[in-house]
């Protein structure tokens, strides 16, 4: 996939659900400036021990509604992702109320033009 020459890459923790990243943003959490704001964002994940690239995707950017679904992947996928938590499972009340949680969905890829089957008529 080609890399833009301006980007800002970010460290995140965040959870995986059904081919879905959820990142927690807010105060007293991780801040990634402009992501709940971004249509669209380049999400690059790297291996944990040796920090090389392992897959690099265009995703859709959305800001979950505070509705039941929002508690269940805050309270099910992201308390226990969260390190050092010190407030346990009443961090979910403080993050409804000060954070956002924002659904990174992967983008099926382009086939490159090379690659295309090319039709005339």
């Amino acid at each position: 996939m080609p890399r833009y020459e301006a980007h800002t890459e970010w460290p995140i923790w965040y959870g995986y659900e059904d081919g879905r990243v959820y990142v927690l943003v807010g105060p007293g959490e991780q801040q990634v400036p402009g992501l709940t704001q971004a249509a669209s964002v380049h999400l690059i994940a790297r291996s944990k021990e040796k920090r090389s690239e392992v897959a690099d995707v265009e995703c859709t950017v959305e800001t979950l509604p505070k509705d039941a679904r929002w508690d269940e992947i805050a309270r099910d996928l992201l308390v226990g992702r969260r390190l050092n938590l010190k407030d346990g499972d009443a961090a979910v009340n403080r993050w409804k109320n000060e954070c956002e949680i924002v659904v990174l969905t992967p983008l099926p890829p382009v086939a490159p033009v090379e690659d295309m089957a090319v039709v005339t008529g």
